[in-house]
């Protein structure tokens, strides 16, 4: 499924033509990640969007071709593309129906290096950001990592 493998840091660019569906991995396991697949499940979608627990067995694949699968935020198109991190948040609120046009915006750079530093925080503070949004505690451990970016 994901031959010739490429992790992309920046955003597709709007209403690319082969960015027509998006399977997005996101840790189940976390309490806060699991919230919020279920906020953004609800929402209508611009494009299809697969929502994958990158700890489950229909990841198996994609974790072996990307180690960090489990650390982050993991969104990739059918074709092989990928995005990681808070790109692959800013390809969730792109292909949502509400935000795509907040997500377009975020492009300009100013907004794209501090969606980035936001993001990249909330992720490695997933356990202290989810209180602070009132979402039960994670108690694995893998929630109070801290992503590292090589």
């Amino acid at each position: 499924m994901h031959n010739n493998l490429v992790t992309y840091r920046l955003p597709a660019p709007p209403l690319h033509p082969r960015v027509s569906d998006l399977t997005v991995y996101f840790d189940g396991a976390c309490t806060m990640c699991a919230h919020c697949r279920t906020l953004f499940a609800k929402r209508a979608a611009l494009i299809p969007l697969r929502w994958v627990d990158a700890r489950g067995q229909d990841a198996v694949a994609m974790r072996a071709a990307c180690p960090g699968l489990c650390d982050e935020l993991h969104v990739a198109t059918s074709d092989g593309a990928v995005w990681a991190g808070a790109n692959a948040f800013r390809m969730v609120l792109w292909a949502s129906a509400g935000w795509h046009t907040f997500a377009t915006w975020l492009d300009f750079p100013i907004l794209h290096e501090l969606s980035s530093f936001f993001f990249d925080w909330l992720a490695a503070h997933r356990v202290f950001a989810g209180q602070l949004m009132g979402i039960p505690v994670c108690t694995n451990a893998h929630c109070a990592a801290k992503v590292h970016r090589t």
